[in-house]
Parts: C-alpha cells; sequence; structure tokens
C-alpha cells in the first residue's frame, strides 16, 4: 500500500501519500450488502479487514517516512521492471529502477503540476536559449523563440555542481502557464549526463509537437519544493548551498536587513493579503522584546472584542500563535479570559483560530496547571465550543505526555458519569473524539450511554468509530493523533491558510506604503495605524472528522456541512 500510495501521490497539488492513504481510511467504507455483492470465495468478517487494512495503513505510513522525499511519485521496479515494494535500507535500493508516470512512449503528465519552487519557463526564456528537440545539452537554437510550442528544461540539485532533477515542460502559446510538466528524478548521479532520461525529455517533447527548447547548462536551485518539503518562507534544511545565493548567478546574496522589535509589531500589525512571513521569522530573535507588546495586544482584544480595529485584530491572532509556540505562561490566564468571553465573544476578536487552535493555545501555555481549563470545561456560560478547545487541550497533553494518560482517562471519564451537564452540547461531541483519540477506553462504556441518550452527534463522530478504536492496535490512534496535532513551531505555516492570504499579490502602492511604516521610527509601546483588513478565516480544505468546517462556521466539519 504504501509503494502504492507513493507511486499515485504528486499528481495533484495536495495529493501526497499520507493524505491517500489517510482518505481511503475516511471514506472507504464497506458495508456487509456490498461485500455480499463481491462474491467471495470465503465469508467476509468486516471487523477482521478493518484490523488489515489498520496494520497496512501503519506499514505504509512507516514506509512512507523512510523514502526520500526528492523521489515522490516514483514507482519502483526490480531488474525484471516488475513493480515492488521497496525497502529503503537495503543495499539493493539504488539499484531500483525509478519509474515516473511513462508507459513505453506514452507520457500521464497532464495532472502534473508545477511547483512554486520551481522556476516557470516564461522566466527560462527570459534567461535562456538553447537548443532544439532531441537534445538535452545547450546548443545554438535553430528556431526563433516565438515558435510555439516552445519545450523548457531546467535542472535542479543540492548545489551548482550536481544536477538530480530535470524539469521539462511546454509552453503552447506566447505567455501562456506551461503545461503539461514532467519532472525526472535521479539519485544515481548527474541527471544532465543520464542518457535514458535525454531520450525520455526527447519523446516527450516530440508527443507534445514542441517547435524549440529553452534550457541552459546550469543548475538554477534546490530540488526539493517550498510548502512540501518544508514550509513555505523557509530555508530547504536538506540543501544549505542555495541559503541566501542567487540561483541564476550563484552569487551570494546581500544580507538581509535585521528587523527592530518596532518593525516586526508595525507589519504583524499592518493589513495585507501577503503573510508578514519574515516578521514571524524574525520575532523568535526578539522574544524578550516582543513579549509584553504582545501581551498587551491580547488584552486589549480581550476588553473590546467587538470595538477591535482591524490592524489591532490581526496583531491578536499573531500573537496568540508566537505566546503558544514560545510557551508564554503569562498568556495562560488571558487565553483562558478570551476563551471564556460569551456568547460569540471569541470568535469575534479571534476569528476561526479560538476553535482551530484553542486546544493547542492552551495546552502550550498552561505550565502544568489545568484547573483553569478544567473551569472552562464545566462553566456552563462560555460558547460550547470554547468548552470543547478545553476537553481538547487536556487530550493534546496527554499525548504530548505532559500529563498522565490515566488522570487524563480518569477526568474524562469522571465528566462523562457526573461532570457535563446530561444535555447535548459540542462538549460532548469533543469529548467523545478527544476519547477516541487518546484511547481511552475505560470511558467508552459511558459514551454508548451518552449515545443512547442523544448527547453525542452520530454525524460528528459515529459511535463505530469507537469499535474500531478497541479493534485497533493499542498505540496506533494516539500516536496518530500525536503526529497530526504537535506543539505549534512554525507560525508562519500555522497561519498561511488565513483566507486574507489566498488573494492576489499586494498592489504597488499598499507595498509602497508599508515600506514607509517600516522605515518610519517607532517605539514599542506606540499602536501603528493600520488600514482594514479581514479577519482571519480559514481556507478550504480536505476537511477530516476533526477538522473544522470549511464554511467558516466554527464548527466541526461533521456538526455542519459533514451531516
Amino acid at each position: 500500500m504504501g509503494a502504492l500510495a507513493w507511486a499515485a501521490a504528486g499528481k495533484d497539488p495536495g495529493m501526497n501519500a499520507e493524505w491517500i492513504i489517510d482518505w481511503g481510511g475516511r471514506q472507504a467504507r464497506l458495508q456487509g450488502q456490498d461485500a455480499s455483492q463481491l462474491r467471495p470465495n470465503q465469508p467476509v468478517d468486516l471487523r477482521e479487514l478493518r484490523q488489515r487494512w489498520m496494520r497496512a495503513a501503519e506499514e505504509a505510513l512507516a514506509l512512507i517516512e523512510k523514502l526520500p522525499v526528492t523521489e515522490r511519485g516514483c514507482l519502483y521496479l526490480d531488474a525484471g521492471g516488475k513493480p515492488v515494494c521497496p525497502d529503503p535500507a537495503s543495499p539493493e535500493f539504488p539499484k531500483l529502477t525509478r519509474h515516473y508516470s511513462m508507459r513505453g512512449k506514452e507520457f500521464f503528465c497532464d495532472a502534473c503540476t508545477a511547483r512554486t519552487s520551481e522556476i516557470t519557463s516564461n522566466e527560462l526564456c527570459s534567461k535562456f536559449i538553447s537548443p532544439p528537440v532531441g537534445a538535452v545539452t545547450p546548443a545554438p537554437p535553430r528556431h526563433h523563440v516565438g515558435d510555439c510550442p516552445i519545450g523548457t528544461i531546467a535542472y535542479y540539485g543540492p548545489d551548482n555542481t550536481l544536477a538530480t532533477k530535470l524539469v521539462a515542460s511546454v509552453v503552447k502559446a506566447p505567455g501562456a502557464e506551461p503545461n503539461p510538466l514532467h519532472r525526472w528524478i535521479t539519485q544515481a548521479g548527474d541527471v544532465r549526463k543520464d542518457p535514458a532520461i535525454a531520450a525520455e525529455v526527447t519523446a516527450f517533447f516530440r508527443q507534445h509537437g514542441v517547435k524549440n527548447t529553452v534550457s541552459s547548462e546550469k543548475i538554477i536551485g534546490c530540488p526539493h519544493e517550498e510548502g512540501v518539503d518544508y514550509p513555505r518562507g523557509g530555508v530547504c534544511p536538506h540543501c544549505p548551498f542555495w541559503h541566501d545565493r542567487d540561483r541564476f548567478t550563484h552569487e551570494l546574496l546581500p544580507p538581509m536587513p535585521e528587523m527592530t522589535p518596532a518593525q516586526i509589531l508595525a507589519e504583524l500589525t499592518a493589513a495585507r493579503d501577503r503573510e508578514p512571513r519574515a516578521a514571524l521569522i524574525a520575532a523568535d530573535a526578539h522574544r524578550e522584546a516582543l513579549t509584553e507588546p504582545l501581551l498587551r495586544a491580547v488584552e486589549r482584544g480581550i476588553a473590546d472584542p467587538q470595538g477591535t480595529p482591524p490592524g489591532e485584530g490581526m496583531l491578536f491572532s499573531f500573537a496568540t500563535y508566537l505566546l503558544a509556540k514560545w510557551r508564554e505562561p503569562r498568556a495562560y490566564p488571558l487565553f483562558i479570559r478570551w476563551l471564556t468571553l460569551p456568547g460569540e465573544g471569541a470568535f469575534d476578536i479571534g476569528g476561526d483560530t479560538a476553535t482551530q487552535d484553542g486546544a493547542r493555545f492552551l495546552a502550550s501555555v498552561c505550565g502544568g496547571d489545568r484547573e483553569p481549563i478544567k473551569a472552562l470545561i464545566r462553566n456552563r456560560d462560555a460558547n460550547e465550543f470554547c468548552r470543547g478547545s478545553a476537553v481538547a487541550a487536556l487530550a493534546l497533553l496527554a499525548a504530548w505526555r505532559e500529563l498522565p494518560h490515566k488522570d487524563a482517562t480518569e477526568y474524562f471519564l469522571w465528566l462523562a458519569r457526573e461532570g457535563l451537564e446530561r444535555e447535548h452540547s459540542h462538549v460532548w461531541n469533543e469529548l467523545a473524539a478527544s476519547c477516541a483519540d487518546i484511547e481511552a477506553l475505560t470511558v467508552f462504556p459511558e459514551l454508548r450511554r451518552a449515545y443512547d441518550e442523544g448527547l453525542i452527534e452520530t454525524g460528528f463522530m459515529g459511535r463505530d468509530e469507537l469499535d474500531e478504536v478497541e479493534a485497533s492496535p493499542r498505540g496506533s490512534w494516539l500516536a496518530r493523533y500525536r503526529d497530526h496535532h504537535a506543539p505549534i513551531t512554525d507560525v508562519a505555516r500555522e497561519t498561511s491558510w488565513w483566507q486574507c492570504f489566498q488573494d492576489a499579490p499586494a498592489p504597488k502602492a499598499e507595498r509602497e506604503n508599508f515600506k514607509r511604516q517600516i522605515e518610519a521610527p517607532l517605539e514599542l509601546g506606540q499602536q501603528p495605524v493600520a488600514p482594514v483588513a479581514p479577519k482571519p478565516y480559514r481556507a478550504p480544505p480536505k476537511a477530516g472528522r476533526n477538522d473544522l468546517c470549511p464554511c467558516g462556521s466554527g464548527k466541526k466539519y461533521k456538526k455542519c456541512c459533514g451531516k
């Protein structure tokens, strides 16, 4: 399963191997009547099949973690051309044939998409003009560059001496985006000297009627993909050569000017449609100077949730993530006050972050003091979704091994027996989900009783999921939950989903205004003047059981549009 998911990955944006396996586990449901229609040779035990699936999925994910990221989308073939499940630790692994969506002379490249880390064909055309179809090494052009379709070739590698990745694409009209696009990756030498790859590139261009090619022998960057192999806005941890280096000239770039704490605050407060990644990254170096201003920003937001200016609202949201990342204990009482606001107060100031990451905020800053979290859970005047976030915070602490699993299970059992009101609310939904996530099995009988009383919505989480947890290998659900809900370490990545960052680049006038604002002197106690900005809003995701609904309601997917 792992080898098949790995080979299928990368054909569409976001379709990685882990997602394929997760989708199969969530969506590929086989009912008893479906099984009978298959006419099996022997009786089908659906519970036994489910256990086999869980074991196979765990083995597949373990394999995927070991495979080299540069070979995503690769099918591994043995010497006889037969697909095999690879063993990266085996001495035979480098000898396996790497197969990338090609059968004979037919390429399946229509679904391939360019990544932001790869140079565009038009940018390449503006830099280099090279050989006719059939050659991978540069030669004087035989056709005018305006003759379309144009084939482009770009090379990538860990440094400027070894090319391990070749990206070929077809530009069908002047100014058009490259389509189709195809990649070749090798770990067995320089891709520019591989005759088999050269022949495949030639066949690819001929298939699409390419009249002229544009290329260069130069390597023009790292083979890894921003946002896929490492966070957006960061640098590739595998290729230090390209850090602060121009990928065309290979010369070192001048060092970026350091941002002052005042400039960071100004950028985090200013409204724009581009995420302030530079400021978020620079903030760590000024943690001591920024902590007090960020705490004051949270305090101001809580004091007037509906009357907070939009720029201050942006600063509030960034402050919650930065303070949680730094695990600042002084933020704990502020976060509790924020999530205890009555009605929709928590959402008025924090938007979807209250439910998207409220649990991680509380778990990150509580410093071992769990009583305020428990008080929020029992507070019937607080918003039910914020109370649910408090339940999930205790599950996270157990998953992070900062709260004994036994203590979390005993408290959840008390909540299910007598601690929660016996009426339906989202707190019950979150309690069921959290118990399943951390495998609090002793609570399951009480949860089934709650299902019988109608306290938990089956549309949010079916009671059969409790059966699945019990039938799975011990620790598998908890490990998966821990992996997918780690502490906050990259604020730029955590906030990149905000809807206000999904639009077009900021206009030139706005960039000029921001530049003047950054360059102007600003004291830490002074509040920058910011234009109007939308509140953070979750971009549409591939929603799972415990994900927020893409509609932005603040509810879980199965509580809302997933009913």
